[in-house]
């Protein structure tokens, strides 16, 4: 009987991720005022305090971002210029200022490193960071005279990280009922990226020439619904079907879950149309035009993928449950080589493997040598479409290839190992 067939990255990405996390020395440090000198570019006027800011942002923005101390160094000069500051400060600031405090929060502890509370240098916790992230963003939207947009994208993923810090943070048990208590703040979240889109668009820009950072608030968000409809379907499987409290809540993570996939999506739709029409009218992309675009593909990539994981959970249920029938008995070594479909009826695989497929073909168009962890990506997809083919099959092997090359491409370009998953691929 073949192999058990590979079934995705989820061990290989969770030690990418121990690569490219913070390790426990990077973490918040005792001196709040790190020992270290950043040479800005020579056009920095020595004399101008908020170019000098504006400057060590972008060294932050260019750098691996893999240390909190250029972070520590923002937010130390933004204390240090507000503290000196006799006239209002400019929407960048405030905006530079609550961007440093939400991305310093990635840099706290988490409770499997510390038993203890999940804390920073002086004992604040993530969401103290994320806290005071939304407070100063918060201000700047109330101070600031000039544009405000970028403020309210900040804003828009700060609640939107809050939300996921305390999903992350509820135990198992009530997390149905955490979700639906933090759904005001989804909302408000998603309100304050429309606010956003508008200033932006009514400025006389368009969809491309948004940033990567401007909308990485539709990706946070469609992580969180992602989890949504795992937990209505649990919460499903727990509740008394004669509760009228319960019965009023089933159904609304999965009823929100599915609006806000559609809402992500057109925001993801709307950056590829209007790539299309400005191709018609002959005008070049700039690069940060090109990343978006490429951002987009991944989204609409990842969008796809969030339709089909109700199937692929499912057929993922199945191959768990023949598991466990091949550790308690015997099995006949002629048995049908596909058996692991068997969760799934042949209308549930054609819809998994063609919204799988749809993943695909917009990842592809997502891959960039810039951003190697895209090759990863693609390759656990086309696993997941591999997967719900014979297994050995022609179609199989040929996608298992397709994901081997990306891994291989992802290790050359110093993203990860993956020797173990792509021997069991070629096996």
């Amino acid at each position: 009987m073949p192999s058990k067939r590979p079934q995705g990255l989820n061990k290989a990405a969770k030690n990418k991720k121990q690569k490219v996390a913070p390790n426990e020395n990077n973490g918040p440090e005792k001196d709040q005022t790190p020992d270290f000198t950043i040479a800005l570019e020579d056009e920095v006027d020595p004399d101008d305090e908020l170019a000098q800011l504006y400057g060590l942002y972008e060294t932050y923005r260019e750098s691996s971002k893999d240390s909190p101390k250029l972070l520590y160094g923002l937010v130390h000069e933004c204390d240090r210029l507000l503290r000196n500051s006799t006239e209002k400060l400019p929407s960048r600031f405030h905006n530079i200022y609550a961007i440093s405090l939400l991305d310093l929060a990635k840099f706290v502890e988490t409770e499997d490193d510390q038993p203890k509370k999940k804390s920073g240098n002086n004992g604040e916790s993530c969401a103290d960071f994320i806290l005071a992230a939304i407070e100063r963003a918060s201000i700047g939207i109330e101070e600031s005279s000039d544009s405000i947009a970028d403020l309210y994208f900040t804003l828009s993923r700060a609640k939107l990280a809050l939300v996921d810090e305390k999903l992350k943070n509820s135990p198992s048990e009530s997390r149905y009922d955490e979700a639906i208590n933090i759904l005001p703040e989804l909302k408000e979240a998603v309100s304050d990226f429309e606010t956003a889109e508008k200033f932006l668009l009514e400025s006389g820009k368009s969809f491309l020439d948004f940033s990567k950072d401007q909308l990485g608030a539709v990706e946070d968000l469609l992580q969180i619904v992602d989890g949504f409809i795992a937990l209505e379907d649990e919460n499903e499987a727990e509740s008394d079907p004669a509760a009228s409290t319960e019965n009023i809540e089933r159904g609304r993570l999965r009823s929100l879950n599915d609006k806000y996939l559609e809402w992500s999506k057109d925001r993801y739709q709307r950056i590829l149309e209007t790539s299309v029409e400005s191709k018609g009218k002959n005008k070049d992309p700039n690069g940060s035009s090109v990343s978006v675009v490429l951002w987009a593909n991944r989204g609409m990539g990842q969008y796809y993928l969030a339709l089909a994981a109700p199937l692929l959970a499912k057929l993922d249920d199945g191959a768990d449950e023949d598991e466990d029938e091949d550790d308690s008995e015997d099995e006949d070594e002629d048995e049908d080589d596909n058996d692991e479909s068997i969760a799934l009826s042949p209308e549930e695989l054609q819809s998994a493997k063609d919204l799988v497929q749809k993943a695909v073909d917009y990842l592809f168009k997502a891959e960039s040598d810039d951003d190697p962890e895209t090759y990863t990506v693609v390759a656990e997809a086309l696993i997941s479409l591999a997967n719900l083919f014979e297994v050995e099959s022609d179609d199989q092997r040929r996608l298992y290839s397709q994901a081997v090359l990306r891994l291989r491409k992802a290790q050359r370009l110093g993203f990860g190992s993956y020797q173990e998953l792509i021997a069991d691929l070629e096996d």
